[in-house]
């Protein structure tokens, strides 16, 4: 299959409230998306199965209801992944990834709907060297969906605007998002961010208590 248009509304550039479902097989490989992708759909699901999915350019999925990353999405090229969601959540269930080879990837979620991410890895081949992470959550909250200490989100610099998990005393933290990127900006959607340097070598972003008690992500050395 070549590049997909569904559905998209021209009026927005978004995907179209009238636009239908669709689900991409998990097992989709490189020559059934050998170049560009952009799907518009009312939800969009990425089916659990096989290698996962393989695009050869960048790749757009623009939902007006959830988006459901159930496989692994790599991108076979440097390319930018979009993900957007206009009323609802983005969500990548434990332990798919996101590659992109150095492209830039975005997230966004609406009406302050949370997303809830597994691994987005923009490095190049063979090297360290990342892309950048975009996530806006609005006021909802960016979960860690492996819920483990391991880094979620490999860049050069990430910028989150949103909430993290809820932070009570003797909680877990391994639901917190966890980047390893030189550059990292955080924006509470009330009050302000404090950054804590720890003796572990990670970074934590907290809210102080004077603004909702959630904590944004924290960086790994």
């Amino acid at each position: 299959m070549d590049s997909a248009r569904l559905l998209g509304d021209a009026s927005t550039g978004h995907a179209s409230t009238t636009a239908g479902a669709v689900d991409i097989d998990g097992s989709m490989s490189q020559a059934a998306f050998s170049s560009p992708l952009a799907i518009y759909a009312s939800t969009i699901t990425v089916d659990a199965g096989g290698t996962g999915v393989h695009v050869g350019g960048p790749l757009v999925l623009d939902a007006v209801g959830n988006i459901q990353v159930g496989s692994n999405v790599t991108i076979t090229v440097e390319a930018d992944v979009s993900l957007t969601r206009a009323t609802s959540t983005v969500q990548m269930t434990a332990p798919t990834a996101i590659v992109t080879l150095g492209g830039d990837v975005t997230v966004t979620t609406g009406n302050s709907s949370n997303a809830t991410l597994s691994v987005i890895d923009t490095r190049a081949t063979g090297s360290d060297v990342g892309a950048v992470v975009t996530i806006d959550v609005q006021n909802g909250r960016v979960i860690d969906a492996n819920a483990d200490s391991s880094v979620n989100v490999y860049a050069a610099a990430v910028s989150m605007k949103g909430y993290g998990i809820t932070d009570t005393a003797g909680s877990s933290q391994n639901s917190v998002l966890k980047v390893r990127a030189p550059i990292v900006y955080v924006a509470s959607p009330t009050g302000d961010v404090v950054a804590d340097a720890g003796q572990d070598g990670r970074t934590k972003w907290r809210c102080p208590a004077s603004c909702a008690p959630r904590c944004p992500p924290s960086r790994r050395p």
